[in-house]
């Protein structure tokens, strides 16, 4: 099967929590793309089975909430598995929007919880404006056993800037 190059999904001002069932009917319906932009994407409560992304090479987050125990990253890269770039750009990390600073705490289970089988993964990049992103830095460094070629570039940016 032939895959689509690459897709783009901008969810602008969407209301409620989590993914809602045609948002999420819209993303299995790009599973065979090797470049993935999602935009705006809030927690995911996935009911169905996500979809393989057998393709999957460049996956960019960009704004999305991942104050889910990071289970939005997790379904990608269990089913992910040629994924070789990962960029988060300014992404929801945290739940409570007033706990930025101290360290960084995520629950047992969500380090234990999946099972990453991107092995070629060689970046991740992490686009933050607080230290927020030390929870993602966190896991991604308990798992870096199973990534072996995995560099991570941390971006700090300025709020105010675009």
């Amino acid at each position: 099967m032939s895959s689509l190059a690459k897709a783009s999904i901008y969810l602008r001002d969407c209301v409620g929590s989590g993914l809602s069932k045609h948002q999420f009917k819209l993303l299995c319906s790009v599973f065979n793309v090797t470049t993935l932009v999602l935009s705006g994407f809030q927690t995911m409560v996935i009911s169905e089975e996500f979809p393989e992304f057998r393709n999957l090479l460049t996956l960019l987050l960009e704004k999305c909430d991942l104050s889910d125990n990071f289970q939005m990253l997790a379904n990608f890269l269990q089913h992910s598995p040629d994924l070789e770039k990962l960029t988060l750009g300014r992404c929801k990390f945290s739940k409570d929007p007033k706990k930025k600073k101290g360290k960084a705490r995520l629950s047992k289970g969500c380090l234990n919880q999946f099972n990453v089988r991107c092995k070629n993964l060689k970046l991740t990049e992490i686009i933050y404006e607080d230290d927020d992103a030390k929870k993602v830095v966190e896991l991604l460094w308990s798992m870096s056993g199973d990534l072996p070629k995995n560099y991570i570039k941390l971006t700090k940016v300025d709020p105010d800037h675009p």
